[in-house]
């Protein structure tokens, strides 16, 4: 699978801290790790230390629920560009095979969250079609980026939402399962439904 449109190319909570979080058709957005952690009752993170540099990643972390693609993008774990806290990230290199990581859960999700370095962009996917897009978060250096779902998505695409070809870079990967409550706060909301960003 090399292109996007491969079947599996595959944005606390709800306006409680408007400055640092944006809410969307039943997705919220979050710029702060500590607020976006609030909105999950447990989460997995991955800092990718461990493996050696130029591993092209496939199921080195199956046992933490979720493969990467390999589809000749070069998700590979690399060096430390100065960024990173624990000199470990994952980089997915330009053209010509492509700029964008990709993501298969072994069970749904409702959370997924990166540190990365410029900008990126997230879609989400539940049994192979697209349920959200976001605009995207970063713009030039080291940030964070993080969504809660209200619903369950099993596969995610990070990658470059300015339509270049060039690297995306994350260095600590995170995901996981809504915190109790957050699902019915945001039906309350009116913001259960993910319907007018779906497409098949």
């Amino acid at each position: 699978m090399n292109t996007r449109s491969s079947a599996y190319t595959m944005h606390a909570f709800l306006l409680i801290v408007a400055a640092t979080t944006r809410s969307s058709a039943g997705v919220a957005e979050f710029t702060d790790f500590g607020q976006w952690q609030n909105a999950v009752t447990s989460f997995t993170g991955i800092d990718f230390t461990g493996i050696p540099g130029g591993t092209h990643l496939t199921d080195e972390y199956a046992d933490l629920g979720v493969t990467f693609a390999f589809d000749f993008n070069l998700q590979v774990v690399c060096c430390d560009f100065g960024n990173f806290v624990d000199g470990a990230g994952v980089e997915a290199l330009g053209p010509p095979n492509g700029n964008w990581i990709q993501l298969t859960f072994s069970a749904p999700q409702h959370a997924i969250a990166v540190d990365f370095l410029g900008i990126v962009q997230f879609e989400l996917y539940q049994g192979g079609s697209l349920i959200f897009t976001n605009a995207g978060f970063g713009g030039g250096g080291s940030f964070f980026g993080g969504l809660f779902s209200s619903e369950a998505f099993d596969a995610a695409v990070i990658l470059d939402p300015t339509g270049g070809f060039g690297t995306v870079v994350i260095d600590n990967l995170y995901f996981g399962v809504p915190a109790p409550g957050a699902l019915g706060l945001f039906a309350l909301a009116g913001l259960g439904s993910l319907g007018r960003r779906r497409r098949g």
